[in-house]
């Protein structure tokens, strides 16, 4: 668990979440700040659906199925008790 938690490990979280750059955030309410990775792949999704409202469904059902599969692995249930509400 000390690997989790060295020095190392917190500057590494700090550089992919910039908005802890000087602060130390421990709200946990129903916002958050994000990974740059996550921004990124936010920012992607939304570009495709301005650009392609009609296809929304069609772009984005691959990642929820994604979704589904890895959250059954992390609890061990199968994708298709998996249900986004």
């Amino acid at each position: 668990m000390s690997e989790l938690l060295s020095p190392a490990r917190i500057d590494q979280v700090r550089a992919d979440l910039p908005y802890l750059r000087d602060i130390t955030y421990v709200d946990a309410a129903a916002v958050s700040p994000v990974p740059r990775s996550v921004q990124v792949a936010a920012d992607r999704y939304n570009e495709l659906t301005v650009y392609n409202l009609r296809d929304v469904w069609q772009l984005s059902q691959s990642v929820f199925e994604q979704g589904r599969v890895l959250a059954a692995g992390l609890i061990g249930a199968r994708a298709e008790q998996i249900a986004y509400v």
